[in-house]
């Protein structure tokens, strides 16, 4: 099964010890995490910028999520009902690449509950229904 993890669960997982790092950690070896060089990018900006990391500790990161995750090409343009273009390339690659999942923390992606055959479901509700058990 193949799953995209938006940006912000990423950033999560890789900023803070907490709750979407222990959900990353164990769906990684359930189902294929699929990647694209587009969330890499924006997940390497924002380590940086919002959170103070060096340009190598961000690659450092970013290494790390690719060796744990399928890396695709980035898809092409999709239209979708989204306000904000800006998460069009995440919802592109999740449809491109038949995701079952598009784990997000977004409320604009998160209120599509669905599209173009992806359910789009938060950390907490992917962590239910792949039946983790997260201490």
């Amino acid at each position: 099964m193949f799953v995209l993890l938006d940006s912000n669960v990423w950033l999560a997982a890789l900023a803070h010890d907490g709750f979407c790092r222990r959900v990353v950690d164990a769906s990684a070896a359930l189902c294929t995490l699929v990647v694209t060089p587009f969330l890499c990018a924006e997940v390497r900006e924002k380590l940086v910028t919002k959170f103070k990391r060096t340009q190598e500790q961000a690659d450092e990161l970013i290494s790390r999520v690719i060796s744990v995750s399928l890396l695709r090409d980035d898809a092409g343009d999709i239209s979708s009902p989204l306000r904000d273009p800006k998460d069009n390339p995440i919802l592109a690659a999740a449809v491109a690449y038949r995701c079952k999942f598009l784990v997000t923390g977004d409320d604009h992606l998160l209120k599509l509950k669905a599209f173009g055959g992806v359910d789009i479901i938060s950390v907490r509700t992917f962590s239910e229904r792949l039946q983790l058990e997260i201490a």
